[in-house]
């Protein structure tokens, strides 16, 4: 009996301890469902930030991110800002249902960077806590060719007619063993280019030096010289280049912009031609425009000092051939002098036609 006894209490304890230990796991069971998390519409971008890693210049790449809304509400995107040209963004719909996505494409088009590269997309929309929520794109874009300067222009700050002007770049690649550029193209009646490749014993370097002709007039001169390497993803360049060389007479305008006007509008400019700094004997011979429907005359009011050259006209109308490329109306105006140093002087005519 006394066993008996002793046999029910402790099997009652047992039951007990045991009840014990399930009641936990049984507060601890997850929902069947999970709830929104929080209230009203709420954004979530997945990735928030995206590599591209290494690629080339002028190439392109395209990612994919996800827009979610997590919250309760319909979820509206209002506007979607690159802080780049170089990306371009689509998104397949601005308004997203709770617990519904969509897709946001990215276009990454390296062009003319190079470098490591730091860009944003800025998403702005009706989430009360991220209404403006930024996703870092980065990249290293590689270029073949290095210059210095990293710019493919040249241009000089205009020079004195008989003064010299020289320029320099110098070009660099780690893709060859033995960079080799040449000179495939230039105006050589108004520039000098020369090439010098592995300058300083640097196999992988070169350098291109450009100067004027001695003999020029007064006037602008521009030119695109075109070189031919030997670096595979970069077989070609470009450089421009701009001369400004200064004679004995200047005009008060070096462009003539009407602005935007309206087709058929009333046009009127005038340009004045005085010396450039110190006196000199000189007459305006005559003056030509290659504009539609625009007409130049020469008045002449203190001689040697001053002339004015008075441009006139409309503008071309909506059907005319040279608007229907562009609203972009450009010419140039010709100015005819009697110094042999500086026969003409050209003036660029433009106007924008609104449409």
């Amino acid at each position: 009996m006394s066993g008996t006894k002793l046999y029910y209490p402790i099997l009652l304890i047992a039951l007990v301890l045991a009840g014990c230990q399930q009641k936990p796991a049984e507060e601890k069971a997850e929902p069947a469902t999970l709830t929104a998390e929080r209230s009203g519409p709420v954004i979530s971008v997945t990735p928030t930030t995206f590599d591209f890693g290494r690629m080339n210049q002028n190439d392109s790449q395209n990612t994919e991110i996800l827009i979610k809304n997590v919250g309760t509400d319909s979820l509206h995107i209002h506007n979607i800002i690159a802080t780049c040209g170089c990306t371009v963004i689509s998104l397949q719909t601005r308004v997203i249902g709770p617990g519904k996505s969509t897709v946001l494409g990215i276009h990454f088009d390296s062009k003319h960077l190079s470098g490591h590269q730091n860009k944003t997309v800025i998403i702005e929309s009706d989430d009360s806590e991220n209404p403006q929520f930024d996703i870092a794109i980065t990249a290293d874009v590689h270029l073949p060719i290095q210059t210095n300067p990293q710019k493919h222009f040249l241009s000089n700050r205009s020079i004195p007619l008989g003064e010299p002007w020289t320029e320099q770049i110098t070009f660099f690649t780690e893709d060859v063993p033995v960079l080799l550029i040449e000179v495939v193209e230039y105006d050589a009646e108004a520039f000098n280019v020369k090439i010098e490749n592995g300058i300083d014993g640097d196999s992988q370097a070169s350098i291109m030096t450009v100067a004027i002709q001695p003999d020029l007039v007064a006037r602008s001169y521009s030119d695109i010289i075109r070189l031919k390497t030997n670096v595979k993803l970069m077989p070609r360049m470009d450089i421009s280049v701009l001369a400004i060389v200064l004679g004995d007479l200047k005009v008060d305008k070096n462009l003539v912009n009407f602005g935007l006007v309206e087709p058929g509008q009333l046009l009127d400019y005038t340009v004045t031609v005085i010396p450039t700094s110190t006196p000199v004997d000189f007459k305006v011979t005559g003056a030509t425009i290659d504009f539609p429907d625009l007409t130049v005359e020469v008045k002449e009011i203190r001689p040697n000092e001053e002339t004015r050259v008075h441009v006139t006209g409309k503008a071309v109308p909506a059907d005319h051939p040279d608007a229907k490329n562009s609203s972009r109306i450009r010419g140039t105006l010709h100015i005819s002098t009697d110094l042999g140093t500086q026969p003409e002087i050209k003036v660029p005519v433009m106007y924008l036609l609104k449409k």
